[in-house]
């Protein structure tokens, strides 16, 4: 639920930041992401779990490094500030799934 939270709201916002940069976020999920999103629709159980949770530490460790990068470096100084103050919610994320993948 803190996920779903947090990613609606981070969501907004860079849809309003995007709108008023004359660009749109895409609705849809990317090909490579859609995927995974298709494959879970058959599974059930321990399978589902492992393949979400596997999924959630990749996307996150994947989302860290870039926002990371983003944040000292991006060329709009509001694209950094956000950059900077979504970070710490997705190490949050980060560290949140790694320990229930070790759990696991």
């Amino acid at each position: 639920a803190t996920m779903v939270t947090d990613h609606g709201k981070a969501n907004d916002e860079l849809k309003s930041y995007a709108s008023a940069h004359g660009s749109n976020v895409p609705d849809a999920l990317p090909a490579d992401k859609q995927k995974h999103s298709d494959a879970m629709k058959n599974m059930k159980g321990a399978a589902f779990d492992k393949h979400y949770v596997s999924m959630m530490v990749d996307d996150h460790k994947e989302d860290v490094a870039k926002f990371k990068k983003e944040s000292t470096g991006a060329k709009d100084d509001q694209l950094k500030t956000w950059t900077a103050n979504t970070l710490p919610v997705l190490q949050k994320h980060l560290d949140s799934i790694q320990a229930i993948k070790k759990g696991m």
